[in-house]
């Protein structure tokens, strides 16, 4: 299962590039409401991803604790990889998706100037979190696991 939704959470975030891009480029013309229900599904993919991830860091964290030895904080933030997918991945990929979560109130007001910058701001931030293949090789994977 664990598998699954490794793979599941990889897929996701190419659907949610794909989709971020879409409400960058509804937004950036101001007159489209048209994009009222991509603006949503970006919402619910992230919001969906990140209840994802949440779930595996959770059991990731839980699995270092009762193999016999106590993980602290400190040693977490030693470790390059666990201080990637344990700190820095999990809150900048919350942090995206505040924006993403802001950017659709602000199209719900008409602020698509703002909406627009918001979205830009979180697909930034998202590309910055995720693990390419280009990256460290204790970080990264694959462009499309499991496949």
């Amino acid at each position: 299962m664990e598998t699954g939704l490794l793979h599941l959470h990889s897929i996701l975030r190419w659907v949610i590039l794909i989709l971020l891009l879409l409400s960058i480029t509804t937004t950036y013309n101001a007159q489209n409401n048209g994009g009222k229900k991509i603006w949503l599904f970006t919402m619910i993919t992230a919001h969906i991803t990140l209840l994802i991830g949440l779930y595996q860091v959770y059991g990731y964290w839980s699995r270092l604790n009762t193999e016999g030895r106590e993980v602290g904080m400190g040693d977490v933030m030693k470790n390059k990889m666990l201080r990637f997918y344990l700190v820095e991945h999990p809150v900048l990929m919350i942090l995206g998706i505040i924006l993403i979560t802001m950017a659709y109130g602000s199209t719900k007001k008409s602020k698509y100037q703002k909406a627009f910058r918001l979205f830009l701001i979180a697909l930034i931030v998202i590309l910055a979190a995720v693990p390419w293949p280009f990256r460290d090789e204790l970080i990264r994977r694959p462009w499309f696991p499991g496949i």
